[in-house]
C-alpha cells in the first residue's frame, strides 16, 4: 500500500493540478493525506472533494517534521511519499521510479526525487 501525504496552506485552485497528475500516475497511491494548516482558501474543500483524506491543525502548531510524523501515525502503508503543496510530477511515472529501488531491495528504507 502506498500513501501520499501533503502538508498545505492556501494552495487554492491550483492545487487541483497536483491532484490531477497524482491521479494519472502509473502506480496510485490508495490513500492521499492532506495535513491543512487552517487555510483560509478552499485548499481543503478541493482536497476533500478529490477523496483525500483531511486533517486540519492550527497554523500556529506547524512544524515540518513533527507534521509529517503525525501524518505518517495515521497511516499503515508500506511506502509513504511526502509532497510539498507545489509539486507537479513531471510525468505519470514518478511514484513508480521513486519507488522502484525499495520494492527491488528490501535494504532500501528511503528515496528521494529532486525538482527540475
Amino acid at each position: 500500500m502506498l500513501s501520499i501525504i501533503i502538508p498545505t496552506l492556501n494552495v487554492g485552485a491550483d492545487f487541483g493540478k497536483l491532484l490531477d497528475a497524482l491521479d494519472a500516475q502509473t502506480f496510485k497511491a490508495e490513500e492521499i493525506l492532506i495535513i491543512d494548516s487552517s487555510s483560509n482558501d478552499s485548499t481543503a474543500k478541493i482536497a476533500q472533494n478529490r477523496s483525500c483524506k483531511v486533517i486540519k491543525m492550527n497554523r500556529t502548531d506547524f512544524d515540518h517534521g513533527t507534521t509529517r510524523n503525525l501524518a505518517a501515525g495515521q497511516t499503515n502503508s508500506e511506502f509513504i511519499i511526502f509532497l510539498t503543496q507545489d509539486v507537479i510530477p513531471a510525468d505519470k511515472y514518478m511514484i513508480a521510479e521513486l519507488i522502484k529501488p525499495m520494492q527491488s531491495n528490501s535494504n532500501i528504507a528511503i528515496c528521494y526525487g529532486r525538482a527540475k
